[in-house]
């Protein structure tokens, strides 16, 4: 029975590891100032947990998460006849840490693992997911708040990050997504550090990252690494440097740069070559091909993203129409579930966001300017506009781009909240300025008195 989800075998196990998750997080952020801010986040998260798992158990009967649980079981059973006859059939079996088999296999590995660990609970392998899910989440957000520090920002990043609601829940249960979510914390935040204090720990977290993602979201890693460029080359300010620590050498940012670039170019090989799919040769074919296929099988009534040919200029002019289709879809007149509904509404705000700051650049292009010297919203801005393009053509299906899309999520934040940081800027500095013309005017004007009574 404790193998049937939300069996009450399977509710208890869950529960008590779920406290004693909530436990370990407690003692573990206990001295951050943000500490409640922390706990209430992880509550949240596992409440989501929770109603994903419910949703896809008793409304959709089936989905990735339960057919990770069903094979996850197998490799479990798998795992323990090779520690009675001394075999190793589960580590040569599309093993979760190498390149064998797909990322579906690999993510069907790691699940046996967890179900072994976890009496073959489906509840406590899900929320040990969204478990991890959240560390990346907190890394991406200890990434913003310590590159944009300013204290009246600090609701806008906790909202865009660690409370944005379809990033919650789309990373709550046992899904790839959840591990390209904590994939996608690591090699941010590691990435972050190695430019402020290059020691060894920061280096393994980046490549951990990066790793992870090419072996479970490798259409992330190449908007990841070419978003990573600027901050790379961009010499570190006075409040990102840690006290006592001495920023990376120019010369080795640059080096790492190229680094980036080489590993990129032979990373995308290597996959390609063992799998077609990802041929960076292919990618307009393969691009081409999966959305017509997607069209086809009336997955996706919108013909206009899906590329005329495959060629790369083709690619390139279906830019804003996957963009949009990313972002901002599926519409409120698309909602045909509650799932979907509350995405089209949380969408509707989101779109009215990204109104507001184009109105914004329209009417204050300066505000552009600042924020097109930042690093960061050059490497969050070349993140949506790359990520985007790829999910939008890649992945015409929404149920299936809404989970793809959740890894751009915090980037398009970003985007959003250093424009507002830079009006914010902006304002205090008309403020400022008509302050001190207002004290310069009283000034001449008390001079001018003390002349006529003179």
């Amino acid at each position: 029975m404790d193998k049937i989800p939300f069996s009450s075998n399977d509710v208890v196990i869950g529960a008590v590891f779920g406290l004693a998750l909530f436990v370990l997080v407690a003692i573990r952020t206990q001295r951050y100032a943000e500490f409640k801010t922390i706990l209430l986040a992880f509550a949240i998260k596992m409440v989501f947990c929770f109603a994903y798992g419910a949703v896809y158990v008793f409304y959709y009967t089936d989905g990735d998460s339960l057919r990770y649980h069903r094979n996850g079981l197998g490799y479990a059973d798998m795992l323990r006849a090779d520690l009675v006859n001394g075999t190793s059939d589960y580590f040569t079996t599309n093993p979760f840490f190498w390149f064998v088999g797909n990322a579906t296999a690999r993510m069907e590995n790691l699940s046996g693992l967890l179900h072994f660990l976890l009496a073959d609970s489906f509840l406590a392998c899900s929320l040990f997911f969204a478990f991890i899910s959240f560390i990346g989440q907190y890394l991406i957000y200890r990434t913003f708040t310590e590159r944009y520090p300013a204290p009246h920002l600090r609701l806008w990043w906790k909202i865009g990050v660690l409370f944005f609601p379809s990033l919650i829940f789309w990373s709550a249960g046992m899904l790839k997504d959840a591990v390209g979510v904590w994939a996608l914390g690591c090699a941010l935040w590691g990435a972050h550090n190695v430019i402020q204090n290059y020691n060894f720990k920061s280096v393994c977290l980046t490549i951990i990252g990066i790793y992870s993602l090419f072996l479970f979201r490798y259409q992330v890693v190449p908007a990841l690494l070419i978003c990573l460029i600027p901050l790379f080359l961009a010499k570190p300010e006075a409040t990102q440097i840690k006290r006592g620590k001495a920023p990376l050498p120019l010369f080795l940012r640059r080096g790492l740069c190229v680094a980036l670039v080489i590993a990129g170019v032979v990373g995308v090989s290597f996959v390609g070559k063992m799998k077609e799919d990802y041929s960076i040769d292919q990618l307009p074919k393969n691009l081409q091909r999966r959305s017509e296929g997607a069209v086809r099988s009336n997955n996706y009534k919108d013909t206009s993203v899906v590329a005329t040919d495959s060629s790369w200029v083709s690619l390139v002019k279906a830019w804003p129409v996957a963009v949009t289709y990313t972002l901002f879809r599926p519409f409120l007149w698309e909602a045909n579930s509650a799932v979907v509904l509350a995405q089209a509404m949380e969408n509707v705000i989101f779109s009215l966001l990204c109104l507001r700051a184009l109105f914004l650049v329209f009417t204050n292009p300066a505000i552009a300017r600042k924020a097109g010297r930042s690093p960061t919203f050059i490497a969050c801005l070349l993140f949506v506009a790359l990520y985007a393009l790829v999910v939008g053509v890649a992945a015409p299906n929404l149920g299936t781009m809404t989970r793809y899309r959740i890894s751009l999520l915090p980037f398009m934040s970003g985007v959003l909240i250093i424009l507002e940081y830079h009006r914010l800027e902006l304002v205090s500095e008309v403020k400022r300025r008509t302050i001190e013309l207002k004290r310069s005017r009283a000034a001449l004007n008390a001079q001018g008195l003390q002349v006529k009574s003179g």
